[in-house]
């Protein structure tokens, strides 16, 4: 073999290998590690939450067992839920990021889709998106929920620092917040039935 020959075959091998490595079905493969490594960034935000609901529950309970004439003794209950609750908005908003950076990284699924000629990973990473575009969509309503539900809260802690306060204006409060939040633990078992069918079928994709 000549020199020249040894030459072409080398650059036609490193063309085919790049080729190779750069395929949309091995792209694919990279995309769903990077994705996996962002859904443990975004989990990881919502044990803090759930730690920070728990106490401000225990402040309420405490607030309500020691009842509304008693006045001074719950304003320090009540200086604290308000700012549990602030941690709670600044904990939905850094999940939030985590979502949209998710966001940004399964556009690129979305490109990968019609570069991919096997017709059945063609399928399962059009399903994939398609579900993904679900749960976010249900992410995104849930979001705006909390947020409702924290702002509700945060008004109900500013009226038990109001001395002439009513129970009529406490128990409107009150309702309210439940509203907000059986409209939330509604959205949330559609997020959770969303996110369970997009990691089954991210998992079938994987798998292919």
């Amino acid at each position: 073999m000549s020199f020249r020959q040894t030459l072409f075959f080398s650059i036609l091998l490193i063309v085919l290998t790049s080729c190779s490595i750069n395929s949309p079905e091995r792209e694919l493969k990279s995309l769903l590690n990077e994705v996996n490594q962002l859904e443990q960034s975004f989990a990881k935000h919502q044990q803090p939450l759930i730690e920070l609901e728990k106490k401000e529950k225990e402040i309420y309970e405490e607030i309500m067992s020691l009842g509304l004439k008693q006045f001074d003794q719950i304003q320090p209950f009540v200086k604290e839920a308000l700012r549990i609750i602030d941690q709670r908005k600044k904990r939905m908003d850094e999940e939030r990021k985590s979502m949209v950076r998710l966001k940004d990284e399964m556009a690129n699924l979305q490109r990968l889709i019609d570069q991919i000629d096997d017709p059945t990973i063609k399928s399962e990473a059009r399903n994939v998106y398609e579900l993904w575009e679900k749960r976010y969509r249900s992410y995104e309503q849930l979001y705006q929920y909390y947020h409702q539900a924290l702002q509700l809260e945060s008004q109900f802690y500013h009226l038990l620092q109001e001395k002439d306060l009513t129970f009529v204006e406490l128990e409107e409060k009150i309702n309210e917040i439940n509203k907000t939040y059986e409209r939330f633990q509604k959205m949330i078992e559609q997020y959770n039935d969303y996110t369970n069918q997009y990691n089954k079928a991210k998992k079938t994709l994987y798998s292919l």
